[in-house]
């Protein structure tokens, strides 16, 4: 469903909307692994994040992994690693006004964070895709500078969300990273929503529906298409489930257009 982890994000030069008429190689790429654990041991959720050459070659970049309780579905502890580099531990936040996700660079130790414009929530007619989240570069004088900003609609007709990187300097793959953490929050957010008070959030669901970016966000299994784009993604051999978990990205936006500089860049689900 719509409130689901992302399975496989991919990340390209351009958006949604130029790439029909002009294919673009990927540029970045996203995977989602979740491991049970055994004999009541931690499970663990994993995000691996490549940087793509042009020949189409994967160089791993990134890992965040949550470890998790498996008797309480809880996080138990969080990891942001560089490849072959540092570590560090991000914070996520989510009060009554906002969220925010605090973290380090795992290489440089610069102090980053990313703040929303309103508290991640699906509950009470609160919609997920209102959501809009800026990143901040903390120095050490106290002052703040922008890196980055993200939103889940342009406001071009063919809606997609948009990840605009400000600052030339900051490493794209660090970006994308630190926004995919941030997500699996969200996704935990919207899941724990929807265990705890489902008719509220099958309430906001409805009435987001009514518009066509609450069609677009809140999209259903038996929406026009849907059918159709799990099979055009399913490879031979998977099973429906496995078909609808790929087609899940697709669904749900994954089509990504993301500004870098004075350049365009976007992102796609496979």
């Amino acid at each position: 469903m719509w409130y689901d982890s992302i399975p496989v994000l991919e990340w390209f030069d351009a958006p949604l909307r130029r790439r029909s008429s002009d294919p673009t190689p990927v540029k970045f790429k996203t995977v989602l692994d979740w491991k049970k654990g055994k004999l009541g041991r931690n499970g663990k959720v994993i995000h691996d994040i490549f940087e793509v050459g042009a020949n189409g070659a994967e160089k791993k970049i990134y890992t965040f992994l949550a470890r998790i309780d498996m008797k309480t579905e809880s996080s138990t502890g969080e990891t942001f690693t560089a490849y072959k580099g540092g570590s560090t531990s991000p914070v996520f936040s989510n009060d009554a006004t906002s969220n925010t996700l605090s973290f380090e660079d795992p290489v440089t130790r610069i102090r980053y964070r990313w703040v929303s414009n309103r508290r991640m929530s699906t509950l009470n007619h609160e919609r997920y895709d209102f959501q809009r989240n800026a990143l901040l570069q903390h120095h050490y004088d106290g002052t703040k500078t922008m890196i980055a900003d993200w939103t889940w609609h342009d406001g071009h007709s063919l809606t997609e969300p948009c990840l605009t990187i400000r600052d030339p300097n900051i490493s794209h793959g660090l970006v994308i990273a630190s926004l995919t953490v941030l997500h699996d929050h969200h996704w935990t957010v919207m899941q724990e929503d929807f265990e705890k008070d489902p008719d509220s959030v099958n309430e906001t669901q409805a009435t987001a529906r009514l518009t066509p970016l609450g069609m677009y966000s809140y999209w259903h299994a038996t929406d026009d298409g849907g059918e159709a784009i799990a099979d055009a993604v399913g490879k031979p051999g998977m099973t429906k489930e496995q078909k609808w978990a790929l087609a899940n990205s697709v669904l749900k936006g994954a089509n990504v257009g993301l500004k870098i500089a004075a350049a365009v860049v976007g992102a796609g689900g496979q």
